[in-house]
């Protein structure tokens, strides 16, 4: 629930912003509002974590540097 809360807060201001911008450029608030979905929808911690296992597993087999 803490992490939802904590990705909320700011994608909420994130759309506060976008509002405005979209009163005067709105191709670009469509492509802002896709990236906050983005944000929110995506565990990017988790996403990061899983990538650094992956390369590090690689790595002690050799095929990394």
């Amino acid at each position: 629930m803490r992490s939802l809360t904590s990705k909320l807060d700011p994608s909420l201001v994130s759309y506060a912003v976008v509002i405005g911008i979209g009163l005067l450029q709105p191709n670009v608030a469509v492509a802002l509002y896709i990236a906050i979905a983005l944000f929110v929808i995506i565990p990017f911690r988790a996403v990061i974590r899983l990538i650094r296992r992956a390369v590090a597993a690689r790595r002690q087999k050799g095929g990394l540097p």
